[in-house]
Parts: C-alpha cells; sequence; structure tokens
C-alpha cells in the first residue's frame, strides 16, 4: 500500500515540478485588475502612466481600452514607451482598439528595451487627429505604488493608475518566483506532493514507524524488494549465442543511431535548405549525451541493457515531443504536454528497471529496428551527394570557365575604360505603380518621382520573366531563359539554386576587374555565392564579412564565426523538449543571422549598401532584400514586431494592407540609402533596383487579377554618362544588365525578346518568396 502511494504521490510532483520548466507568458508587475473608473480620451489627446519599477526586459503590456462603438471601423492608437524623466520616447507601437462598449483587453508589443539602473518608464496612448473617434481606457483603484494617470501631461485626471500588466516570458518556476498565481500554486502543490511522497515511500514510512513503535520492526522484506527494483538478477537461463553475429546482435548499440536518426532524417527531408556539414556538431552533441547517459545509469544499474533502453526511450520522447505538440495544438499548453512528456518518460523509465530480462531479450530486435530507421535518411544523403558530384564541374567555385559560355562562347573579352561600381537590388514582390494602383487603389507616385527626381529611369511597364523568385533571379543573373543555359539547363530544384548562385553575371564582372560582394538574403536561393569575394550576412552584432579571396574588407566588427548553424539548430530544436523550454532569445544570438524575413535585416541590407564595402576597386554588389514581401515585420513608420512575424492586415486603417505599409516604409529606407550611395561616390554607380515578381502574394484577389500583374514589377535603373538612352518601358529583367554590359564594356551580348513565363508548380517548384 505505502508502495502505491508513494509512487502515486511521486508522479503527481514530478509532473508539477515538470510543468514549471516551459517558458510561459505571464504578469511580472501590475497597477491591478481594472476595478475602478474609466477615462475618455477624444482625437489629438494623449494619455500617461507612470509605470513604477520595473527591472529587466521591457516589452509587451496588457491594458483595457474600447473605441466608441458607433465608429464605422477599428480606432488605431499610437502607443510610445516613455523615458518619465526626460520625455524622451524610446519605443513606438500601433495598437488597433476595436469597437466596444465596456473596455476590453489588448495587447501592446514594443521592441524590446532594457532600462538602465533607476530609470522610470511611462505609456503613452494618443489617438490620432484622423481618427475621428473617442477611445475609452479602464482604470485600476487607487494605488500608491502607482500614480494616477496623467491626461495631455496633466496629473490626476482618474483616479487611480491605467489598469496594465506588464508581461513577461519565461520559466514557470521564474514565474512563480514572480508572484504568477498559476505557476505559484504548481509550485506549492509540488512541494506538498512531493514532500508527501517522500514521507509515503517505503523505507521513510518504516523508519517513521519505528521512531513512533510502529509495528513493522523487521526490515529484511523491505531491502529484499528494494535490492530486486534496485538490482535485479538477469536472468542467467538465457542460451549462451550461437554464432558471431548474435553476439553483435545482443550488444545493445541501438540507442545511437535510434539518436542519430531523427537529425539525420530531418535533413535528409530538407536536401535544398541545409548542407550535410550543418549536422555534424548537433550529431556530436547528441551522441555525446548518448553516451553519458548510458555510462551513468550503468554505473547505478551494474549492466548495460537497461541504461540502453532507458536513454533509446529518453530519445524518443525528446524528439517525439515536437510532432506530439503538433497533434495536440490548442488543446494543451506546454506545462501539461512537457509535464505528461516527463511523467511518462519516468513510468516508461520505471518498467525499465524492472524488467531486465525482457529488456535483454529484445536487445537484437531493438538493434535491427534502430539500423533500419539510420539506413533510410543515410541512403537519401548519399544519393544526394553522388547526384550533386555527377552534375558536372561548373558547380565548382574553383571552375567557373562554363558559367558565361550561353552568352561568350569564346571566353570574356579585354576591357579597357572606367569601371563604376554595380549594385543590383532586388526588392522581393515590389508591384510596378500601375499595379499598385490596379490591386490596392495605392499611389505609388511619389516614391517614383523622388527617384526620378535621383536621375532614375523608371519602367513603366517593366517585366519579369518568370512569376516565383528562384526561377526570375536565376534567369536574371545568367541574362537568359533557363532553358538556353546549355549544359547548365536546370533539371531540378538544386540546379535552379545553384543557376542562382554560381551565375554569368558574376564571373563576367569579375574577369573584367570587380570585386564581388554578396550580401545574404536569409532565402536559401540568394544566401550565398561560391563566386563571392566577400559574403555578408546581417546579425544582432552587426554586419559580418566572410573574404573569400585576398580582398580585405574595410572594416568589419565581428569575426566571422564557425557558425553552428543558425538556421539548421532552430528549426531542428523547436521539433524537441527543448522548445518550450528554451526562451526565444537563445536562437537569436548575437552570431546567429537574422531571419529572412526579419526587419532588422533589411534595414542592416539597406545600411550597408550606403557605405562602400571595398575601398579604391571597383565593386559589384549583389542584394536580394526579402521586402515589401510578407509577412508584414514593420509598418509603414517603421514600427518592428518582435517575436512571431506579421501585422495582421488591418494593422493600420490608414493604408490598405500590411503589404502597403510596410512597402511605405521600404521606400523611405531606399530613398536614405541612395542619397547616402550618390553622397558618398566621386563617380556616380550603376544601380538596379528591381523586383523579381509582382503582386502581393494576396490570394484575396481572383486569379485573372493576380495573374494580370504577376510580372508587373519596379525597375528602377540608375545609369549615369547617358546609360538611359538606350532603355524602353517594356524592358524585362533578363536584358537589363544585357545592356547594361553592352553600353558600359561593349561586350555585345545584344537584347533577347521580353517574354513572361508562368511556372507551374510541377516545373522544379522551389517555394514562392
Amino acid at each position: 500500500m505505502h508502495r502505491s502511494v508513494w509512487l502515486a504521490f511521486a508522479l503527481v510532483a514530478l509532473g508539477l515540478w515538470a510543468s514549471l520548466v516551459p517558458q510561459i507568458t505571464y504578469a511580472s508587475a501590475s497597477s491591478g485588475e481594472p476595478e475602478g473608473d474609466v477615462l475618455m480620451a477624444w482625437p489629438g489627446w494623449s494619455i500617461q502612466q507612470d509605470l513604477g519599477p520595473l527591472h529587466g526586459s521591457v516589452g509587451s503590456f496588457q491594458i483595457w481600452v474600447s473605441a466608441d462603438p458607433t465608429a464605422y471601423k477599428d480606432v488605431t492608437v499610437n502607443a510610445s514607451l516613455v523615458d518619465a524623466a526626460t520625455r524622451d520616447v524610446l519605443r513606438q507601437a500601433l495598437v488597433r482598439v476595436s469597437r466596444r462598449y465596456i473596455p476590453a483587453v489588448h495587447t501592446v508589443t514594443f521592441p524590446s528595451f532594457v532600462p538602465s539602473d533607476g530609470q522610470r518608464l511611462m505609456l503613452q496612448f494618443g489617438v490620432p487627429e484622423g481618427q475621428g473617434r473617442h477611445v475609452v481606457y479602464r482604470l485600476a483603484n487607487p494605488d500608491p505604488t502607482h500614480p494616477n494617470i496623467m491626461l495631455n501631461g496633466v496629473p490626476d485626471a482618474g483616479e487611480g493608475p491605467l489598469a496594465f500588466a506588464h508581461l513577461r516570458t519565461g520559466s514557470g518556476l521564474r514565474a512563480a518566483l514572480d508572484g504568477e498565481v498559476a505557476s505559484r500554486l504548481r509550485l506549492v502543490l509540488g512541494l506538498v506532493t512531493g514532500a508527501i511522497a517522500g514521507l509515503a515511500h517505503p523505507r521513510i514510512a518504516k523508519a517513521l514507524g519505528q521512531l513512533a513503535g510502529g509495528v513493522r520492526r523487521r526490515a529484511g522484506p523491505l531491502r529484499t524488494w528494494t535490492e530486486r527494483v534496485v538490482r535485479p538478477e538477469v536472468d542467467q537461463t538465457t542460451r549462451e549465442p550461437s554464432s558471431r553475429l548474435h553476439r553483435v546482435l545482443t550488444l545493445p548499440v541501438y540507442p545511437w543511431p535510434a539518436a542519430a536518426a531523427p537529425i539525420l532524417h530531418y535533413l535528409a527531408s530538407n536536401p535544398l535548405h541545409f548542407a550535410v556539414s550543418e549536422a555534424h556538431i548537433p550529431l556530436a552533441i547528441v551522441l555525446a549525451a548518448v553516451t553519458i547517459i548510458i555510462v551513468g545509469l550503468r554505473v547505478a544499474l551494474k549492466d548495460w541493457y537497461r541504461p540502453a533502453a532507458i536513454c533509446t526511450a529518453l530519445v524518443a520522447v525528446f524528439f517525439g515531443y515536437g510532432h506530439a505538440a503538433g497533434v495536440v495544438v490548442g488543446r494543451l499548453d506546454d506545462r501539461l504536454l512537457f509535464a505528461l512528456a516527463v511523467v511518462l518518460a519516468a513510468i516508461v523509465g520505471g518498467l525499465i528497471v524492472r524488467r531486465a530480462t525482457l529488456v535483454s531479450q529484445a536487445v537484437p530486435f531493438l538493434n535491427v529496428v534502430a539500423a533500419i530507421l539510420l539506413v533510410f535518411p543515410v541512403a537519401s544523403l548519399a544519393v544526394d551527394a553522388v547526384r550533386a558530384q555527377s552534375q558536372g564541374p561548373w558547380t565548382d567555385s574553383g571552375d567557373v570557365t562554363d558559367f558565361a559560355a550561353h552568352l561568350l562562347p569564346a571566353g570574356v573579352p579585354e576591357v579597357s575604360g572606367p569601371r563604376p561600381d554595380i549594385y543590383y537590388i532586388i526588392l522581393d514582390t515590389y508591384a510596378r505603380y500601375d499595379a499598385l494602383l490596379d490591386l490596392y487603389n495605392f499611389d505609388n507616385g511619389d516614391f517614383i518621382r523622388e527617384l526620378e527626381q535621383r536621375g532614375f529611369y523608371v519602367g513603366s511597364q517593366a517585366t519579369s520573366n518568370y512569376d516565383r523568385s528562384v526561377q526570375s533571379i536565376a534567369s536574371s543573373l545568367n541574362m537568359a531563359y533557363l532553358g538556353d543555359l546549355g549544359s547548365r539547363t536546370p533539371k531540378s530544384d538544386r540546379d535552379l539554386i545553384e543557376a542562382a548562385q554560381s551565375h554569368a553575371l558574376g564571373q563576367i564582372l569579375q574577369e573584367i576587374g570587380y570585386t564581388y560582394v554578396h550580401l545574404d538574403s536569409g532565402y536559401i536561393a540568394t544566401a550565398t555565392s561560391p563566386l563571392a569575394d566577400q559574403v555578408v550576412t546581417f546579425t544582432p552584432s552587426g554586419p559580418v564579412i566572410r573574404s573569400t579571396s585576398n580582398i580585405q574588407p574595410e572594416k568589419t566588427e565581428v569575426p566571422f564565426p564557425l557558425r553552428l548553424s543558425g538556421a539548421f539548430v532552430k528549426e531542428i530544436v523547436q521539433t524537441t523538449a527543448l522548445a518550450p523550454v528554451l526562451d526565444q532569445r537563445v536562437f537569436t544570438g548575437a552570431l546567429n543571422s537574422y531571419d529572412w524575413h526579419s526587419s532588422h535585416r533589411a534595414i542592416q541590407t539597406l545600411e550597408f549598401l550606403s557605405k562602400r564595402a571595398v575601398a579604391d576597386r571597383p565593386t559589384f554588389t549583389f542584394a536580394h532584400i526579402l521586402k515589401p514581401h510578407l509577412p508584414a515585420t514593420f509598418d509603414q513608420y517603421g514600427n518592428q514586431l518582435p517575436g512571431d512575424p506579421g501585422f495582421e492586415d488591418s494593422h493600420d486603417p490608414t493604408v490598405p494592407n500590411a503589404y502597403i505599409g510596410q512597402l511605405i516604409y521600404v521606400n523611405k529606407l531606399v530613398l536614405s540609402m541612395i542619397d547616402a550611395m550618390l553622397k558618398a561616390r566621386s563617380e556616380p554607380p550603376i544601380i538596379v533596383i528591381s523586383a523579381d515578381h509582382g503582386y502581393s502574394d494576396d490570394r484575396h484577389f481572383e486569379y485573372a487579377v493576380r495573374a494580370r500583374h504577376s510580372h508587373s514589377i519596379l525597375s528602377a535603373l540608375h545609369l549615369p554618362n547617358g546609360g538611359s538612352s538606350g532603355i524602353y518601358d517594356s524592358m524585362s529583367a533578363v536584358n537589363i544588365f544585357r545592356y547594361i554590359l553592352d553600353y558600359y564594356f561593349g561586350l555585345g551580348l545584344v537584347l533577347i525578346d521580353d517574354n513572361t513565363i508562368e511556372v507551374e508548380k510541377s516545373q522544379f517548384y522551389f517555394g514562392k518568396a
């Protein structure tokens, strides 16, 4: 009886403690529940609330607010995080306030901010003049910790502070220590049930019984039971193996292939996204962990069979957690699911400890199953490796003689004369002026006029040749249609990516004296180029430059790291039991590059383009910027959304949708970049700013409408010294650099027909950026 009670309470305590491990979002500071008065604010008015003492990272708040229910649409409120002493605005965001009679909870998310020691912060909310409707804020009861709310800077505008809660992300244990009610209750229950389990343990119960004059005076049966549980004897009647193969199969080696299989399977399932080398370090860590666990358990259990089985069970729970979470998403939160996983692992481990004979007999079967699990991903990776080796020498960055063979069969001729810097900047999914007007009723004319005032020729009928990113970029960089690349004509997705990364334009410009600087886009097809003299990636510590030749950058703040691949590690971790445990900040370390959709990547890229990467040498710089492509990670004012990407389309009612809001801010960044470019260079550079394809991936439109603009792209060309004289409005992407190389260097490539091609998903389809 005691054993059953102890086991039940021990498992409950284990589950409660495990539920405190996952990361949760909780209120670390609050002015109290919204139980006080309300405060009304009209357009042009703003309210301010002193936040009191806050520590650590400040980012998200909950407030209770509603818009005038008679308004014809929701009201957008400008939110600011302000220094209470200086009144400087530190962070800004937008809040879409719903129309309700009673204020409802809304979440305000600012880019993360860490206040200095003693710095007091203030929340400020303002209703823009153009909104036309008021909003109502709910107040909390008066509290000496938080002063009363202010209206337009006037103190004590209401009896009590704004009802708010500061949200923080941390482990359930941290939340319990910060006073979060549910987590604190779990902690208390875990302590109580753990204490009961301890008291109910047979050994402790017997000791207490002896001290109290209990009836059980002999510990023999208890010792016998304990020894049987901890060190069960292995069945000695098992026959000796009759063959060498049988002896090999009875060795418990299955934990190592079982641990390696999930990583290799994930790698084999995504051959275009990750190189095999990216799995080396994660694989080594997992295999080392398996070895340590098995050796440690061997010391305690005195045999190899049960440690191997326990470790394999842990591996199954560890790597299966993400898949289970995907199945039950929306039904169980991580705290409950993680606790169930830990309890399940404990139960399985306990059963293995007590079933030594059965575990030892199952070793041959488990070895065979683990080997089969490992064979499939290894075979798939081997086939990919053989296929890559058989594709020909043009994929080798050391032999680039064939990259331009379809254009210049006799080789690149000698070129004399000036060599201005050349920039090819692709703004992903940037639609043409008339397409934006037709699709969204958005007039982009101001931006077009600003470009023209800076000397750009903007094609009013410019088109992409393909309607998908990889095909379009590979075509424009090779200055030919994909079916006209000769021996390099793509036959698979991998071929397409290699055509985009190892291209004729880069080779030709290098051979006539240019240094090739490639800016990492974060997108597989344009993340790198084996041709480039320098590859620049973008991280929280700033741009990181890797030189692949003897050309040295002017300045690099951070040495290029031996990267534990940020992308691969982030993706594989999200499928394991580490996902709910690790803070998202772990995946955005100082040397990990930003995600492709990150607003920080786009901003850093455009700032980097403003400066010369290499001094005293002509440079060709290629940048594929995944903006204004959705998801929108900043709005028209540059307010950035941390965490999961993607504003809702209605994030700002002054623009048609999130795509347009992001496009407006991209316009501002591009103009600033151009001004810096033109100012910093004594000789005007050649600048090509173009989209890879048209429209904004908006499925709200009928197919016919989308198809009409799928090739309608922005194409803006800065061609000094009369270079615009031969340009025409309908010039397509495939002809842009044919024209530039002919006009400035006389290569004689000549222009070809401007065609548009619809790409079917089955035709070497690789996503769609």
